[in-house]
């Protein structure tokens, strides 16, 4: 996929919470798949904003107070050395209340995998490229737009917006308003 752009806006994240981030490089078949993953603290009341050139992936999370992120990049290359250059300026940086995920080759394909604490009170996810969102136990409302995928929504407390250019819209218990298009 394209530059990946992820921009998770936690309304309320806590100060002294800590960042944990680690980056992985490994082969698998003929791609090179780059793992970025790490947590930090959250509002588990708060409001979420992410945007991304991929998929989006959301699990709720009874009881927690920490945002945790996977965000997999794939490349087909011929060489670590090749996979490392289209992966280059690919990084998850952490700038409270931020955290922004940025990848640099149109070759690479995307994967954002979020655990949030499912009490929280909103999140507007929106794929700008290709990809779907699915998102499962979660008390807010959502508003999920993607120009071209799949929209897989379940076991949502609050309304529902969902908007997809190219693709199905599946949605199993709502538990508010829904609106779709």
């Amino acid at each position: 996929m394209r530059v990946v752009s992820l921009l998770l806006a936690a309304l309320g994240l806590m100060a002294q919470n800590t960042i944990n981030q680690n980056t992985t490089i490994k082969q698998d078949g003929p791609d090179w798949v780059r793992t970025d993953t790490g947590s930090r603290g959250i509002n588990p009341r708060g409001e979420l904003t992410v945007n991304s050139q991929g998929r989006i992936v959301v699990h709720g999370v009874s009881g927690g107070d920490r945002i945790t992120y996977t965000l997999t990049q794939r490349v087909r290359a011929v060489s670590e050395a090749d996979a490392r250059r289209m992966f280059s300026g690919s990084a998850v940086t952490v700038d409270p209340p931020f955290v922004v995920s940025r990848g640099s080759s149109s070759n690479v394909s995307t994967e954002l995998v979020l655990d949030v604490p499912r009490q929280m009170r909103g999140a507007n996810l929106q794929v700008f490229g290709y990809g779907g969102v699915e998102v499962h136990g979660f008390d807010g409302g959502l508003v999920v737009s993607t120009p071209a995928g799949e929209i897989s929504l379940d076991d949502i407390q609050g309304g529902v917006v969902a908007r997809s250019g190219g693709g199905r819209i599946h949605l199993g218990k709502i538990g508010g308003a829904v609106r779709c298009s």
